[in-house]
């Protein structure tokens, strides 16, 4: 499968192949480096930490909030890569985590926010307003087959939760989406 970009987005098309035990990325789209910060992985520890990682400008400090309360900060790596693990008493009460990427001086260079629910589930729970919060494993052709009956139909839900998903095969533990009604019109 080829997952096209966003329209005016300066990255080639994904070749993704959906398999039972997850999609598996064939050739990864071909980006610039990072201009601001950017979050390209949120999983849990085996001792339920929560372990978050992405890029930045290279020595940029970076500071991690939790319910808008500091939590850490850390350093990108000469190649932009940053890692950290926020302690799971902390990652239980999260409902918003936020990371700043500042200058020497503090100042705010480049901001992400997400949504976030901590669950040691080890299957997707699912919340009454059709919501839906991601566990270790999932991926969005998961939820539309599920929902939909067919995986193809992940767009539905990748588009109501565009401001959430910067990427379609990059989604996180604890992240929030919405999965919109389908109606067939045929």
């Amino acid at each position: 499968m080829i997952i096209l970009p966003r329209e005016g987005a300066e990255q080639a098309p994904i070749l993704v192949r959906p398999g039972p035990e997850g999609v598996t990325l064939l050739q990864p789209a071909m980006t610039a480096p990072a201009a601001g910060l950017v979050l390209d992985r949120i999983t849990y520890s085996e001792q339920g930490d929560l372990l978050a990682a992405g890029r930045g400008r290279p020595g940029a400090i970076v500071r991690i909030y939790a319910n808008a309360r500091f939590v850490e900060e850390i350093r990108c790596d000469e190649d932009g890569k940053w890692e950290v693990r926020i302690d799971s008493r902390i990652a239980l009460t999260a409902r918003l985590l936020r990371f700043d990427e500042v200058d020497a001086e503090g100042a705010v260079l480049s901001r992400l926010e997400t949504p976030f629910e901590y669950s040691a589930l080890a299957t997707t729970l699912e919340l009454r307003q059709r919501k839906i919060v991601v566990q270790k494993g999932d991926y969005l052709w998961k939820f539309a087959e599920q929902y939909y009956g067919e995986g193809i139909r992940y767009s539905l839900i990748f588009s109501a939760n565009a401001a959430l998903i910067r990427d379609p095969d990059l989604i996180y533990p604890g992240q929030v989406f919405t999965v919109p009604e389908w109606v067939d019109s045929r």
